[in-house]
C-alpha cells in the first residue's frame, strides 16, 4: 500500500501513525495493533476456538465484544449487503 505522497507503507507503519488496519477471512476479521493480532469479528456459525485459533500457528487476542460479521456477506449473489454494511460503518450508523 502507498501513502498519499507515494511512498510505501507497511501495517506496522500505519498502526503507529493510529491508521486501522484489518484483514479479513471467510472465517474471521482481524485488527493488527502495537501488541499483534486480536480478533474483532467472526463469520455466523463458526465455533470460535475450534474454527479460529485451533487452525492457527499462534493465538490471537479477543475482543472484549466479540462481533458476528454480516449473513449478507455469505448469501449468493457474493458480498450482497457488504456496500450496505460499509456505507453504515462510514457513516457511523
Amino acid at each position: 500500500m502507498s501513502d498519499s505522497r507515494g511512498k510505501l507503507c507497511s501495517a506496522r507503519d500505519a498502526v503507529a501513525r493510529d491508521q486501522p488496519v484489518r484483514y479479513l477471512t471467510k472465517r474471521a476479521v482481524f485488527e493488527l495493533t502495537g501488541a499483534g493480532l486480536r480478533l474483532t469479528e467472526i463469520a455466523p456459525g463458526i465455533d470460535l476456538q475450534r474454527d479460529v485459533p485451533d487452525r492457527m500457528a499462534f493465538a490471537p487476542a479477543v475482543a472484549d465484544v466479540l462481533k458476528i460479521m454480516s449473513q449478507g456477506l455469505f448469501q449468493p449473489p457474493c458480498a450482497t449487503g457488504l456496500a450496505d454494511d460499509l456505507g453504515r460503518a462510514k457513516a457511523g450508523r
